[in-house]
C-alpha cells in the first residue's frame, strides 16, 4: 500500500511540473501578432475527491484469554465424567496396593546400575543422625509438594483470595488427577519391580552401621522408583502449569515464576535428600522426577490448550455444587479428602 501511494504521488508531482514548464514557454512571433481568438469560458472543475481514510483495526476488549483476570476460559477443557472415573479408579488402585500389598515381599532387583554406585558413594551420609535428618527433609518436601498446590494455590489464593470457586474446583480436580497418576504408578512399580533399597547393602552379619534405617523394617523392595521425588515434582509441575495460565499472584507473572522455581528447587532438594538418606539410588530418583514432571505438566496441558472461546462459551456452565479433593496430612501418613462448595 505504501508503494502504491508513493507512486501515485510521484505521478501527480511529475504531471504538475510538466504542466507548469509547458505554460512558461514564450509564444512564437506569428502567434503574438495574431488577434486573440475567442476563448470559451473554462468548464467548472469538480473539487478533488479526498482519498478514503485508512481502516482502523477493530478494538479488542481484554478477556480472560489475555490473563487479565483469574477466570476459566470457555475454550479450556473442563473436568469430564471420564476423568472422574479414571481418577477414582487410580485412587482405588493405590489404596488396594497400600492396604492389600505385602511390604515384606522379597525384592526382585538388587544392586546399582549405571552411575548409581558412584553417586551413592559420594552422597550417602556416613552417620545415622545425618541419614535420619536427611529422611526428615525428604519427607518435608514430599508433603510440601503434595499440599502446596491444594492448600495455597487452590484454597487460599483462588477460592478465598480471588473468590473464584469454579476455577478453584477445576484446578483441584486437575491436581487430583495428576497426583493419582503419579501415586498409582509408584505403588505399581514397587509391587511389581520391587527393587531393593540401597541401605540394605549394609545389613547382615558383619555389615557396618545397621542402626538406621533399621534392617527389619518393611518396604525393603520399594526402591524403584522414588515416590517421594515423583510426588514432589508433580506438585512443582502443577504449580508451574497453573501459574503459566492464570494470574494467581498478580498480572505481572513475577509471583507465579517465583513459586514455580521455588517448587522445582524444593523437589530437587527432596530428591537429593533421599540419596543422602540412602533410601534410593540415583536412577530411582531420576525416574521419579521424570514421571512426576510428566504427570504434572501433561494433565494440565490437556485442559489449558486453546480453542474457540465463542463456540465453547455456551457449554461452559459451572454446576451449583463443586467438589474439590484436598490432601489430608497426619503424623501417621497422608491421604485424600473432599470439600464441597455450594
Amino acid at each position: 500500500m505504501r508503494i502504491a501511494v508513493a507512486l501515485g504521488a510521484a505521478v501527480l508531482i511529475l504531471g504538475a511540473t510538466s504542466r507548469d514548464a509547458f505554460a512558461a514557454q514564450p509564444a512564437r512571433e506569428d502567434e503574438a501578432a495574431a488577434p486573440p481568438a475567442q476563448v470559451d469560458p473554462p468548464a467548472a472543475v469538480e473539487p478533488p475527491v479526498a482519498p478514503p481514510a485508512p481502516l482502523e483495526p477493530p478494538s479488542v476488549e481484554p478477556t480472560a484469554s489475555r490473563n487479565s483476570e483469574v477466570a476459566w476460559r470457555p475454550s479450556w477443557k473442563r473436568f469430564s465424567t471420564a476423568e472422574y472415573i479414571l481418577t477414582g479408579a487410580l485412587f482405588a488402585g493405590t489404596a488396594a496396593f497400600v492396604f492389600l500389598g505385602d511390604p515384606d515381599a522379597e525384592p526382585n532387583w538388587r544392586g546399582p546400575i549405571l552411575f548409581d554406585k558412584g553417586v551413592r558413594n559420594g552422597l550417602r551420609l556416613s552417620t545415622r543422625d545425618g541419614r535420619r535428618a536427611a529422611q526428615t527433609v525428604g519427607d518435608a518436601f514430599y508433603y510440601g509438594g503434595l499440599a502446596y498446590p491444594f492448600l495455597v494455590d487452590v484454597v487460599a489464593v483462588t477460592l478465598i483470595g480471588h473468590q473464584k470457586p469454579d476455577v478453584a474446583a477445576q484446578m483441584a480436580l486437575i491436581d487430583a488427577e495428576a497426583f493419582a497418576i503419579t501415586g498409582f504408578l509408584s505403588f505399581l512399580s514397587n509391587a511389581t519391580i520391587r527393587r531393593q533399597r540401597p541401605y540394605l547393602r549394609e545389613c547382615g552379619a558383619g555389615k557396618p552401621d545397621q542402626g538406621f534405617p533399621a534392617c527389619e523394617t518393611g518396604g525393603q523392595g520399594e526402591g524403584f522408583f522414588s515416590g517421594h521425588t515423583a510426588i514432589a515434582y508433580t506438585g512443582a509441575a502443577l504449580t508451574c502449569s497453573h501459574h503459566a495460565h492464570l494470574p494467581l499472584y498478580g498480572k505481572s507473572g513475577a509471583g507465579g515464576t517465583i513459586a514455580c522455581i521455588s517448587m522445582l528447587a524444593g523437589a530437587t532438594a527432596g530428591g537429593t535428600a533421599r540419596l543422602l538418606a540412602d533410601k534410593h539410588y540415583a536412577t530411582d530418583v531420576l525416574v521419579g522426577a521424570g514421571i512426576g514432571l510428566a504427570s504434572g505438566f501433561l494433565v494440565p496441558l490437556l485442559h489449558y490448550r486453546g480453542g474457540n472461546d465463542a463456540a465453547a462459551e455456551a457449554s461452559a456452565k459451572p454446576s451449583d455444587l463443586r467438589v474439590m479433593p484436598v490432601p489430608m496430612l497426619s503424623l501417621d501418613g497422608g491421604g485424600m479428602g473432599a470439600v464441597g462448595i455450594f
